[in-house]
Parts: C-alpha cells; sequence; structure tokens
C-alpha cells in the first residue's frame, strides 16, 4: 500500500512538473532548452510562400478593404479610390509589403472596444506540429521576439501600428515592422512585415522640382525691412543670431533643384510662432505657394511620410525634430524634411528642405590652428603631476599599467591641429567641478576679447556644432558620451570634440583625440582572406575535420600572443554564437555552425577544454600565436561571404578584449558561359587564332578547358571593351591536335571538376573540304523556342526572326540578353507578316533597359515589324557635340524603335551606374527634326533606374548639367 502511494505521488509531481515545462515552452518569450527566440531567428531561413488575407479586412464580395470590420463603406485612398485586397501585399522571398499600411492603420478592428491597425493572416500550410513545443516566433516593433506553441486567435495578428488602441497617426502613433517566424518539417522558416503608407509609395515617385526659386517666405515672417521677427506675435522683435548678425528674407534660402537650403537654421529653428490652437511652436518655416490647396506628403528626417492639407496656399516645412519645443543641437536637433505636392498635370513633385547651420559653416571654415590651449592649471600639482580629485586637490592619477603618473607633460600631445589626449581613460575618472569625464583647458591666448557675440563653436562627435557658453575662465571640454558616469568602451565611450574660436584674424579649430590606453589583442591574420578579390577559396578546403561522423569547417582569425598570457573571453562558446557567416549584401542567416557549438556546450570538464582547444582555441607558443576558429555551415560555391567576429572573444589579463572584426571573402565559382561562336570548325585549323568564349565567373588564378578529355594548349582571361570578362582558348595542335567528331567543352575552375560548366556537343570537328562555314560575317543558331537568331559579330548587332506561334499571344516578355548572349549593341526582333492580332503588352529587356509597348499592332500590310533595342555610338549622332556641350552624359544613348507597326504608348526603363544626383534628367533625340526634346522621368539614384512614359519612339538619353 505505501508503495502505491508513494508511486501515485511521483506520478502526481510529474504531471506537474510536464505542465509547467509545457506552459514554459507554450506561452512565454525568452528561453527555452537554452536556446533563445532571437537565436532561433537569426538562423531561420526566408520563407517563400504567401499567406492569405484574412477575410474580415475586406468585403467579399468587391474585394475592397473596408473602412472598419464588419461594416460596408470601403477605405478610400488620398484621391478618394478604393483600396482593393490585391493591391494590399506585396510578396518577395522573406518580405511582405503592406501597401497602404496608413490607411489599414486606421481600419477599426472591433465593434465593442477601441482596436485598431492589426494585420491578420493565415496559419501557413507547412507548420510542423512540435509534440508540445512551440511553433511559432514573433517580433514586434523593438521588442523582443516572443515564442508560442499556438497563437491567441490561431493566426499571425501582427501590429502596423504602435499602439492598436488608437488609430494610425505618424506623429503620435506611427508604423512599425514586424518579424514572424514558423517551425517546418525541414527547420525554422522567417518573414519580415514592412508596413508602407501611401505617403511614402507617392513620395518616391515624386520627381525633384526644378523652379523652386518661386517659393517665397512668407509675409507674416518678417518685417517691411526684411528682418525676420523673433517671434511672430510682437512685431518689435527680430530674429538676430548669437553673433549679432540680423536674419534678413534675402539670402536666408537657397535653391538646386530639389533642393532649399536654410541658411542660419540654428538661429531660424529659435523663431517663436504658433499653430492652429495658438500654442506656440519653433522652427517652422510657411513657404507661399499660391493659388494650391491640394495635399501636400510631408516627410520629416527619417519618420514616416505623412498626408498634410494645404492651408491658404502656405506650406509649413519643420526644421526641428520637435516643433514643439526650443532648438536644442543635443536633445532637439535639426532635421530635413521632404515636402511633395501635384502639380495641374497630376504629377508629384517634391524638394527636401536642408537645415545649415552657422556654427557648421564656421567650423568647416575656420583654419588649423598653429598652437593649442594649454591644459588648466587648477588640474596639477606643483610637481605637474594630475590631481586624482581637483575639488580637494587631493591624489594623483594613475595610469591603468599602474606604472605611470599623468603629468602635465604627457596627457596631450600637439600635432597640426589636432590635439591628443593620452591616457584619456584614466583622466575620465578625474573628479572636477564638473564632475568626472571633462578635459579642462585654460582658454587659446589668441582668442579675441570677450563681448556680446560668441566667440567659442564646440561640436561633440555625434552631436550638431553650437556656440560654446562660456563659464569662468577653463573650457570644460567632454571626454565621455556620458559625463558624470564611469567610462565603459560601448556604454560609455570616449568621444572626440572639434572646438574653434574667435580671433583678431578670424576662426581657428583644433580636434580634440582622446586615446585609450589599455593593452589590446592584435589581429595577426585572417583565413580565408586575400587583398587580391580576384582570388577564390575552394569552401571544401575550410580546415575541414571529421567530427562525430559528420565533416565540419571552420574560418580562421589568428592573433599575436607574444608571451602566452592571450586568454578567452567569458562565455566563450556563447560569445562564438553572436559571430556571423553571411552572405554579404545579403538578408540570409548566418552560416556558423550551432549544432557543433551545441555539442562543445554539452561536454563537461576535461572534455569540453580539451575539444575547445583542439578546435576552437588553439595556441601555437612556437609562433606565438593563438587561432581563433569558428566553426561553419558547408558554404555555398559562387558566393561573397562577411565574416563578423564580435569583440570580446579573447583578451588579455588587466587589458581589454578584442574589437568587433570584419571581413569578407569569396567561394570557388563554376564558370558561366553566355556565348560562343563555333559551330563547327576544318581539322587544318589554325591553332594560333584563339577560341572566344564569353561569360563570367572565370577564375584567373587558375582555369582549363578542355575538348572531351583533350586540354586546350593554353587559356588566357582577358577582358573587353565593356569590362565583361571572356576567354582566349588556343586550339591543341601537334600529336594532340583534336580529330574530327563532336566535341564537349568544358570550362574549368581552379583544375577541381566540382567547378565545371560544359557545353555538350557544341564544337564540331569535320573532315577537310567537307566544311559548311555561314554567310560572310554571320552566324545563324536556333534560340530554343523562340526562333532564329542571326548574328553579325562584326556589327554587334543580333537579329531574332520570332516564330508565327508567338505572335498570336496577348502579352510578350522577351528577354534579349537570354535569348542572343554576347558582345551585342543592338538587338532586333522580327515579326513576319502582317496577320497577327494586336498584342496587348509586348516587353523587352536587356542589359541597357527594359520597354514595354501597349496594344502594338502591324503598320501596314506587306512589310515586316521590326522592334530595335540596345546602345548606339555617341558619335552617329552629330547634333550631340553641339547640341549637348554643357551637359554630362550618364547612360548609354538606348536607341529604342519600332519599324511598320503602330502602338498606345511605350513605357521605358534606362538602367545606369547607381550614384548620388541631384539634376539628372532624361531627352529623346529625334532623327527627323535632328534635336533633343526633354522628358518627364522618375530618376531612381538609388537602383539605377530611369523610369518614363512616350508615344515617340527615338534615341533617349540620360544627362546631367
Amino acid at each position: 500500500m505505501q508503495i502505491k502511494k508513494r508511486t501515485e505521488k511521483i506520478i502526481s509531481w510529474s504531471i506537474a512538473w510536464a505542465c509547467f515545462l509545457f506552459i514554459i515552452l507554450g506561452l512565454t518569450g525568452g528561453k527555452s532548452l537554452g536556446v533563445t527566440a532571437d537565436e532561433i531567428w537569426q538562423n531561420a531561413s526566408l520563407y517563400t510562400g504567401q499567406l492569405n488575407l484574412d477575410s474580415r479586412h475586406y468585403d467579399n464580395s468587391t474585394g475592397y478593404i473596408l473602412k472598419e470590420w464588419g461594416g460596408s463603406e470601403p477605405a478610400q485612398d488620398s484621391e478618394g479610390r478604393g483600396i482593393s485586397k490585391t493591391a494590399l501585399l506585396s510578396w518577395k522571398p522573406g518580405v511582405l509589403t503592406v501597401n497602404y499600411a496608413d490607411i489599414l492603420g486606421r481600419q477599426k478592428q472591433s465593434t465593442d472596444k477601441e482596436v485598431y491597425g492589426r494585420l491578420l493572416l493565415s496559419l501557413p500550410a507547412d507548420v510542423a506540429y512540435a509534440d508540445g513545443n512551440y511553433r511559432f516566433v514573433v517580433k514586434t516593433g523593438e521588442k523582443e521576439a516572443e515564442f508560442y506553441k499556438d497563437l491567441p486567435e490561431g493566426k499571425f495578428a501582427l501590429p502596423l501600428v504602435k499602439d492598436t488602441e488608437k488609430p494610425y497617426d505618424p506623429l503620435t502613433n506611427p508604423l512599425q515592422r514586424s518579424q514572424i517566424a514558423w517551425r517546418t518539417a525541414s527547420g525554422w522558416v522567417k518573414l519580415y512585415i514592412y508596413p508602407r503608407s501611401e505617403a511614402e509609395a507617392r513620395l518616391e515617385l515624386a520627381v525633384p522640382h526644378s523652379a523652386l526659386n518661386k517659393l517665397e517666405l512668407d509675409e507674416s515672417y518678417y518685417n517691411s525691412d526684411g528682418v525676420l521677427y523673433a517671434d511672430l506675435k510682437d512685431p518689435a522683435s527680430e530674429l538676430i543670431t548669437p553673433d549679432g548678425i540680423k536674419v534678413r528674407k534675402e539670402g536666408l534660402l537657397s535653391w538646386s533643384t530639389g533642393i532649399v537650403r536654410a541658411n542660419y537654421a540654428d538661429t531660424l529653428a529659435r523663431q517663436k510662432s504658433y499653430d492652429a490652437s495658438d500654442v506656440s511652436v519653433y522652427g517652422v518655416i510657411k513657404l507661399k505657394m499660391p493659388g494650391y490647396s491640394g495635399l501636400l506628403i510631408i516627410k520629416k528626417g527619417d519618420e514616416d511620410a505623412y498626408f498634410s492639407p494645404v492651408a491658404d496656399g502656405i506650406i509649413a516645412v519643420p526644421l526641428l525634430a520637435d516643433i514643439y519645443k526650443p532648438y536644442d543641437g543635443v536633445s532637439n536637433p535639426l532635421v530635413k524634411t521632404t515636402v511633395a505636392w501635384k502639380d495641374e498635370n497630376g504629377l508629384w513633385n517634391k524638394f527636401t528642405l536642408v537645415p545649415l547651420l552657422q556654427t557648421e559653416q564656421i567650423l568647416q571654415g575656420a583654419a588649423l590652428a598653429t598652437k593649442s590651449p594649454a591644459l588648466a592649471p587648477v588640474l596639477y600639482n606643483e610637481k605637474g603631476e594630475l590631481y586624482a580629485d581637483v575639488v580637494n586637490k587631493s591624489g594623483v592619477l594613475q595610469a591603468k599599467d599602474g606604472k605611470t603618473i599623468l603629468t602635465r607633460d604627457n596627457v596631450l600631445s600637439w600635432s597640426g591641429g589636432f590635439l591628443a589626449v593620452n591616457y584619456a581613460e584614466t583622466l575620465a575618472g578625474q573628479k572636477t567641478e564638473k564632475g568626472n569625464g571633462y578635459l579642462g583647458l585654460s582658454y587659446p591666448e589668441n582668442i579675441a576679447p570677450s563681448g556680446d557675440t560668441p566667440r567659442l563653436v564646440i561640436k561633440v562627435e555625434g552631436q550638431e556644432a553650437r556656440f560654446y557658453e562660456e563659464e569662468g575662465n577653463i573650457l570644460w571640454l567632454p571626454l565621455l558620451k556620458k559625463p558624470g558616469l564611469s567610462y565603459h568602451p560601448q556604454s560609455n565611450p570616449l568621444l572626440e570634440v572639434q572646438l574653434a574660436w574667435r580671433t583678431e584674424g578670424g576662426w581657428q579649430k583644433i580636434t580634440i583625440k582622446p586615446q585609450r590606453e589599455s593593452r589590446k589583442p592584435l589581429l595577426k591574420s585572417q583565413h580565408p582572406w586575400a587583398a587580391d578579390t580576384s582570388i577564390w577559396f575552394d569552401e571544401k578546403s575550410l580546415y575541414p575535420a571529421t567530427i562525430n561522423g559528420k565533416e565540419r569547417y571552420f574560418v580562421e582569425a589568428v592573433f599575436v600572443d607574444d608571451d602566452g598570457t592571450l586568454q578567452r573571453g567569458n562565455n566563450f562558446l556563447s560569445l562564438l554564437r553572436q559571430c556571423e557567416v553571411v552572405v554579404a549584401g545579403g538578408s540570409s542567416g548566418s552560416m556558423v555552425d550551432e549544432e557543433l557549438l551545441d555539442y562543445a556546450e554539452s561536454l563537461e570538464g576535461e572534455k569540453k577544454e580539451a575539444f575547445i582547444n583542439q578546435y576552437l582555441f588553439i595556441r601555437d607558443t612556437a609562433r606565438k600565436q593563438v587561432s581563433l576558429r569558428l566553426p561553419i555551415k558547408k558554404l555555398l560555391t559562387q558566393s561573397r561571404y562577411e565574416v563578423r567576429i564580435t569583440s570580446g572573444l579573447v583578451f588579455y589579463e588587466n587589458g581589454e578584449g578584442n574589437d568587433f572584426i570584419s571581413w569578407t571573402f569569396t567561394t570557388m565559382a563554376v564558370p558561366q558561359i553566355t556565348d560562343i561562336y563555333v559551330g563547327s570548325i576544318g581539322e587544318d585549323y589554325d591553332a594560333s587564332y584563339p577560341l572566344i568564349i564569353r561569360g563570367d565567373f572565370f577564375y584567373r588564378s587558375g582555369i582549363t578547358v578542355k575538348f572531351n578529355d583533350i586540354e586546350a594548349s593554353r587559356v588566357e582571361v582577358a577582358v573587353d571593351s565593356q569590362g565583361k570578362p571572356y576567354l582566349k582558348v588556343y586550339l591543341s595542335e601537334g600529336s594532340r591536335r583534336l580529330p574530327p567528331g563532336v566535341y564537349d567543352i568544358k570550362v574549368i575552375n581552379n583544375s577541381n571538376e566540382n567547378y565545371k560548366a560544359v557545353l555538350a556537343g557544341r564544337l564540331s570537328v569535320v573532315p577537310r573540304g567537307k566544311e559548311k562555314l555561314p554567310g560572310e560575317g554571320e552566324w545563324k543558331r536556333e534560340a530554343a523556342s523562340y526562333g532564329e537568331v542571326i548574328e553579325s559579330p562584326d556589327r554587334r548587332e543580333a537579329v531574332l526572326y520570332l516564330k508565327p506561334s508567338w505572335q498570336d499571344r496577348s502579352y510578350i516578355f522577351l528577354d534579349l540578353e537570354e535569348i542572343m548572349p554576347g558582345n551585342f549593341s543592338l538587338r532586333k526582333i522580327m515579326f513576319k507578316g502582317y496577320r497577327w492580332p494586336v498584342i496587348r503588352e509586348l516587353t523587352v529587356r536587356s542589359r541597357e533597359g527594359e520597354v514595354v509597348f501597349r496594344n502594338i499592332r502591324v503598320n501596314g500590310q506587306a512589310e515586316d515589324t521590326v522592334i530595335t533595342l540596345g546602345r548606339i555610338n555617341p558619335a552617329a549622332i552629330s547634333a550631340v557635340g553641339y547640341q549637348l556641350p554643357h551637359y554630362r552624359i550618364r547612360s548609354h544613348l538606348i536607341a529604342v524603335k519600332a519599324e511598320n507597326a503602330a502602338f498606345t504608348g511605350i513605357e521605358t526603363k534606362i538602367f545606369f551606374p547607381a550614384e548620388k544626383g541631384e539634376v539628372f534628367k532624361v531627352v529623346r533625340y529625334d532623327e527627323d527634326y535632328r534635336r533633343f526634346y526633354d522628358i518627364p522621368a522618375r530618376i531612381d539614384y538609388l537602383n539605377g533606374e530611369a523610369v518614363f512614359t512616350t508615344v515617340k519612339p527615338g534615341i533617349f538619353v540620360l544627362i546631367e548639367p
């Protein structure tokens, strides 16, 4: 009986613990089984499918988004149009963009309480049952990721706004991003959710305005003499800079295309005006736009763009992060603001107001000082030794090495405008009348006499420049980000400071650079890495080791260890998990081998120590170095990776840990063949004449070409005039001469068959006297299902004779780079005959651009129709020389032609190298009239695209004054 009772008690406790663990695993965020939700999120792969939108968001009969759940009134955009559910979500691998998120953020989603702005998505079909464990990870806004066994509403309910108890407001309740992940049978997948307001989307398409000089400051801002009021309610007040300059409307604003610059912005930001409720506001510029009464788009700094109505043709542009607080360069800084409006043609125009600080201009124009200010005498004793406590004049400051006493002679080092503060970490602990974390300097000897105007400007790292407010006879300059608190390299680091002062002959400046004093680990080398980026690495050669029956790989950082005292950081294995190996510039998960780190973590005592010393932290006393090896999964070929080694992995006793380290490397690629001008050759071929193979990913440090198993006598990697690589392949001769037959062409990188491209049966060697050559200068070949291609390499031209079956389609997309690969300037498409219907949409794409012909049809009854897309030589147009003498050409001259065809419109994209710009524009050259015409276009500088619509073909080019 006692045994039975004891057994029942044990079972009862077991059930209780099981329930407790179930709750911990299923309902809470944080950690489970030692793994955090953030770690799961970081290692998840990108989701490539789509999730369904909850039907409560829209009207099932019309498909339009509703204003509120359960209602019938559709939500509307800024132009009063309904929003289709199909336009709401845009999907890319791993990314969901929520369009019109501001409108969805105002959607009321409950009848009995205030709930707004959630996005409800169905659960994916591939969610795996996790046997009671957690299955979902959700991360919203700035919150930490949380995980769940089951979602509260049985679907993803993601807040698009910061507070779902209130409707969206761009200033008080902005949009926020979310991230979700879920467990599948093959591992975790994740999805980024990016809300995008209608205003943000329209602002991106707006064109920088070129006639901004027509904008004028509203008359209510200045008096009859043109001097700005300091307070718009006080007609006697005048806005005056700290150095006594009256701010006038003349010269206040300057313009260039898309940019309005506001001078004296740090003074202008102190001007007091009033909002509609008569509440004081600061730093608001009102510009006149007579006759305009539509909506504006306002985007302040990095905040959400939002719509704002125009009152009486006046545009109110904020200069400050918070217009309801006075300007402060630290807590309420100046911001750039972009404004957009719709013109009479229905096109959005925009400009960006850029505030220019008087103090910044002073710093930029100041000359480098030839002599530094001295250390304030109050900081040291009669021996020149710095006090530990200046207030009580006690103690001396001793450096971290335990030996060096800080003195007036060794603390400051002067060199050409730069003042180094040695032992700055120790000096930051000195107790002064201002507290700790300050450097006290005497006033410069050549500073102008004090008076009513400021004579000092200070700019602390990460803050705006400002006039320095003088107190007493010592200049107190901050050494730390947070003076008054202890130094810490991450949370309270040392800061650089610029100081300028006015002299009788103008302004002079110095830069004060605090120097760290701790001993730091020194990086000796890293692998894989090479200064020559053309060197690639075999991903299977990265320190392969078989551990637990599985092949493992490592990347390595080697540190100097002269005296054998370099140590592992605390929580070494956890710090290794914070390291990353990711695709450079991509968003894929880290390739760190978490499985091997889990195994190392599971070991105990001597076994764990031995494992770490053998594979992860390898000390080489003979070479005086330590190799830190990070375990990684097998990498992909043909990829560029970035290694990120976290700080603090290794350190010296009484010193600091290593700094964050990053480098990039490229794995070996499989060659890519795009073009080869050969079909057959005679057996008496000339071995001194090379065969040309065009493509990419040819390894310069070692490439081999074989014909079946016969190796070419020589292979050279060359680059054409367009910067594209190609191979010059010299056929074998002598006893290894190719006999008649059909050959596979094999291109092999690094003499490794794992990196091989094969063109099967591409070369024929025919017996002497039986070779059939194509016509003079032309080559003919089949282009898969598209038709026949005639290539003219000498003229750098190719023509696709499209099969008649293609001409019966309503929508056609042709990638000319894929169909007609090679170094061609012009590519043409030939439509045979005249009996083909209207093609609703013909899209033609090449490396130069993309063209969409709308409703294209034959124009006539007898001739063939020819579509041309490509680049031409500027010398071919004599007008370029004298019609564009003051412009720089920023793209190829792109020919877009349609012979014997009619259409309703052409939508065109011109590709150009992505770069910063402000004044690019597109022009069209009319070959009949021999002149250029401006074309309205949207210029995307970041992605390198010029987008425009026209009804006339011609030759188009992107230019800049």
